[in-house]
């Protein structure tokens, strides 16, 4: 009867163990450790959140002051997110669309192989800006999903430009 006490209670540690491991990358996990590590994103949260439809208005996001930091750069989404709200924050990413089909016709038009080279370049740093902090800062994708995700993005690009116009 100890021997299977022990191995109860072993069981149980090893569990418990693999329970925390497996939940460390979950949203729980960070709720739970806001106080360490996952302190930035739950308050990115809590600035996106509290935005609401129409946000609190230019200017006036509380969660700027002392809970977000460097909200003018690393965080500048959530902020944004507060102050315009769920409708801003959409009408931001269709401009960003735009402006990306904007480019990838700007890339797909141009002949010279430099400039061609010069805009797959600046395309593979803007998207690659805006996937990360949209991202991360909403807690959609973390950084090596960014990474993996701008891979597919450039290689998509480049062979689409490639297969339009011969390049010389």
């Amino acid at each position: 009867m100890c021997v299977l006490s022990i191995g109860e209670d072993t069981l149980q540690n090893v569990l418990h163990w693999n329970r925390l491991r497996l939940l460390q990358f979950h949203l729980i996990d960070k709720m739970e450790k806001a106080l360490n590590s996952g302190w930035q994103i739950i308050q990115s949260l809590y600035a996106i959140g509290s935005g609401g439809l129409f946000g609190v208005g230019l200017g006036n996001s509380k969660q700027k002051y002392l809970y977000i930091s460097e909200p003018h750069n690393d965080f500048i989404f959530s902020v944004f997110s507060s102050n315009t709200g769920y409708l801003g924050s959409i009408i931001l990413i269709l401009l960003m669309i735009i402006f990306d089909s904007l480019l990838i016709i700007l890339i797909k038009n141009n002949k010279t192989k430099e400039y061609r080279y010069l805009l797959i370049g600046f395309f593979t740093m803007i998207v690659y800006q805006q996937v990360q902090n949209i991202g991360i800062s909403s807690l959609m994708v973390q950084s090596f999903t960014t990474f993996l995700l701008l891979l597919v993005i450039v290689s998509r690009v480049t062979k689409m430009t490639t297969n339009s116009v011969q390049i010389t």
